[in-house]
């Protein structure tokens, strides 16, 4: 009786141990994840701000490319629909809808993907680069 009643305190000791440690490397891991006052929202919009400015329309709908839209480029697979999202938000009142097929696209393309999608794309296209891998893209042959 009296083994087992100390291989139950052991193993409760051993539970609280590893539930504190478990809590310290969450704790650790938040910290390290960022500071609470950013707004990673807000910073992912930023991105886009001059993208809005060059664009001559202030309503309608307008086409979405990002990296896994394009065959054989890199992309984190976890951030497909928040960027997305994300964008949306950025461009509101704006549509975006994934695909090329608008007179107007934004593109979220890393260097690669970008060349990747340059040597593959159908339709003429005149391509305006903006900082942090932003892309205007306007589709001539889509011209209303």
């Amino acid at each position: 009786m009296q083994l087992r009643l100390r291989a139950q305190q052991l193993l409760l000791a051993l539970l609280v141990l590893t539930s504190l440690y478990a809590s310290f490397q969450y704790l650790l891991w938040t910290f390290s994840a960022g500071k609470i006052d950013v707004d990673h929202i807000e910073e992912w919009g930023a991105r886009f701000d001059p993208v809005r400015e060059a664009l001559p329309i202030q309503r309608g709908t307008l086409g979405y490319l990002a990296e896994w839209d394009v065959p054989g480029a890199d992309f984190v697979a976890s951030d497909l629909d928040a960027e997305y999202i994300i964008t949306q938000y950025a461009f509101s009142p704006l549509i975006l809808a994934r695909g090329v097929d608008h007179e107007w696209i934004v593109g979220s393309l890393n260097p690669h993907a970008y060349e990747l999608w340059k040597q593959t794309r159908v339709g003429i296209y005149e391509d305006f680069k903006f900082k942090g891998n932003v892309y205007l893209f306007h589709r001539l042959d889509l011209m209303k």
